[in-house]
């Protein structure tokens, strides 16, 4: 009646039997060869990165990424400056296209 508890085991296959050639798989990228310093000097050369611009933080702030109230301040002075400045300059580009819309309909108008 009843049956064993190893009868209900699965069968665990040996992961080396599965493997087959998978053509897909030809133009896959294996970092195994790449030094990380390699890696990393490309990152760098993507993204712009400079340590050197980071030179004067202490490790811990580095790794930790604080900042002081003062700089928080100052980054959100600054990022209300812009914000304002790109508003006005928005403003003033739809101000220049209203302009010239009324312009090309007086145009149309007059030469009726």
């Amino acid at each position: 009646l009843f049956r064993s508890a190893s009868s209900y085991k699965r069968k665990i296959e040996d992961d080396d039997e599965d493997e087959e050639y998978d053509s897909e798989m030809d133009d896959f990228i294996d970092d195994e060869g790449e030094d990380q310093d390699e890696i990393s000097k490309h990152i760098r050369e993507i993204f712009g990165y400079d340590r050197t611009k980071y030179k004067d933080e202490s490790d811990y702030a580095l790794r930790t990424m604080e900042s002081s109230w003062r700089e928080q301040q100052k980054e959100e002075a600054r990022s209300l400056r812009l914000g304002v400045q790109e508003d006005l300059e928005e403003m003033k580009r739809e101000e220049e296209e209203l302009k010239r819309k009324h312009k090309q309909q007086a145009k149309k108008l007059k030469s009726r």
